[in-house]
């Protein structure tokens, strides 16, 4: 137990999630933590592992609006137009 160790807040941080994300995390036993002096801390060797994955993704630029990325999408269409019977024959 004499590793070092993280809070709940620092791990939020380092890995770029919320505090209650962390906090789930633990209580499902996705990663291992331990009460000390009342609060949960986390040891430091549970998430070195995930340093290099927060780094990255925080490094990606973030998902445009929906709204930003429908009106991308409706101005690269093309309008489609029924052919005519003229059209057809040719």
């Amino acid at each position: 137990m004499n590793e070092p160790k993280y809070t709940i807040e620092e791990v939020a941080d380092i890995i770029g999630v919320k505090v209650a994300t962390v906090e789930n995390w633990v209580r499902r036993d996705i990663v291992r933590g331990y009460k000390l002096d009342g609060r949960i801390v986390i040891p430091c060797s549970e998430v070195d592992d995930y340093r290099p994955m927060a780094e990255a993704s925080k490094a990606l630029d973030p998902t445009p609006p929906t709204e930003e990325i429908v009106e991308a999408i409706q101005r690269g269409r093309r309008k489609w137009v029924w052919p005519t019977e003229t059209e057809e024959k040719q």
